[in-house]
């Protein structure tokens, strides 16, 4: 199988389709450890299909999946490095998990 990155558009769009599909079956039957797996394959292969430079630094989003707002520091490839509403702690995010936001509140919800 070949990687991400060595995928063409059209490739990536199949991929995105099978990996969506297994991630839904994996979902119905609750293979959850499995699933948790699958979505962030799909995540990593969605991301190579955006473009970074959409993206802008010290910028607040929302991350599909989680709460809280996330503060986007740097990027990394298809991978955002940032950190969550009060804390320093860095981590990363697949660039196609990221939905700018634009404010973020003190509580850490997201508007």
């Amino acid at each position: 199988m070949a990687r991400f990155q060595e995928m063409n558009r059209e490739e990536l769009q199949r991929e995105i389709k099978r990996l969506s599909e297994e991630n839904a079956r994996l979902t119905l039957i609750g293979e959850t450890s499995h699933q948790a797996v699958i979505e962030q394959r799909l995540y990593l292969a969605k991301s190579y299909l955006v473009n970074p430079s959409e993206y802008e630094l010290n910028t607040w989003y929302h991350v599909e999946g989680f709460s809280g707002c996330f503060e986007l520091k740097r990027l990394n490839g298809v991978m955002g490095w940032g950190n969550w509403e009060n804390s320093w702690e860095e981590v990363a995010f697949p660039l196609a998990r990221l939905i700018e936001i634009r404010d973020c509140c003190s509580t850490g919800s997201c508007s």
